[in-house]
């Protein structure tokens, strides 16, 4: 008579979809903003993101307050001018002196 009833009606009915909404939507930002740290090279933000479960709320802002992305970079028709500049890289490499610098010397 009074044995477990499991969910009810109103939890199975709404919640589910809730959860499933929650779920896209943290998805979503999760995915954007792990790949614009991993391109970024900025690793102590990519474990935060991967770790931490914030419904997305770490990822808007890491997208838009450190990384200073814009919504027309992943939109599209957006314009190359509309896109962020990609950062730049150091020049790691020695530029070789050419042949005619050498004979100068």
């Amino acid at each position: 008579m009074w044995g477990y009833q499991g969910f009810g009606p109103g939890i199975v009915g709404g919640t589910w979809l809730l959860f499933l909404l929650v779920a896209v939507w943290s998805l979503a930002w999760k995915g954007w903003g792990l790949w614009v740290a991993a391109h970024r090279g900025e690793k102590p933000w990519f474990i935060a993101m991967l770790i931490l479960n914030t419904a997305g709320l770490l990822e808007i802002f890491y997208l838009f307050v450190i990384a200073k992305q814009r919504i027309s970079s992943i939109m599209p028709g957006s314009t190359k001018a509309d896109a962020p500049a990609a950062p730049v890289m150091p020049n790691t490499e020695t530029t070789p002196t050419s042949e005619k610098e050498e004979e100068k010397e």
